[in-house]
């Protein structure tokens, strides 16, 4: 056998350097592509859980139980609730319970549909439709 030209092993070594050093870099070039991925998918993960936690049927909950309280009954509010929407009207209501029921309703995530204010002597006319979807 011959001896090993030392030049060679040189070159062989250079070559496998520059083959780690590429493959390195390409392994980093990835993870970054699949870091960036991640945070993305993130953000929509924490801005579909904001959204779910806004329109959660718990809200729809707390404006139904505001509806039947006696106080909210007594004043005249009628109000029909179906699968995709709120209809709520009255005449006359005294101001104070309509204001508790537009505080909920604008300070709350609902889609309203129709607003119908118009403020009389001693009382308020309401009319109003939410959609729930």
């Amino acid at each position: 056998m011959k001896r090993l030209n030392p030049l060679y092993l040189l070159l062989l070594s250079a070559v496998v350097a520059v083959f780690a050093i590429y493959s390195a870099l390409e392994e980093e070039k990835r993870f970054e592509e699949l870091q960036s991925q991640y945070r993305y998918k993130q953000d929509m993960a924490l801005k579909l859980r904001a959204l779910k936690n806004a329109y959660s049927p718990k809200r729809k909950v707390e404006l139904l139980r505001l509806l039947r309280s006696s106080s909210v009954s007594k004043s005249g509010v009628k109000y029909v609730d179906t699968k995709e929407r709120l209809n709520i009207s009255g005449k006359n209501i005294d101001v104070k319970t309509a204001d508790s029921i537009l505080a909920k309703v604008l300070n709350g995530t609902f889609i309203v549909k129709r607003f119908l204010v118009h403020r009389q002597n001693d009382g308020v006319d309401l009319d109003m439709e939410i959609a729930w979807r």
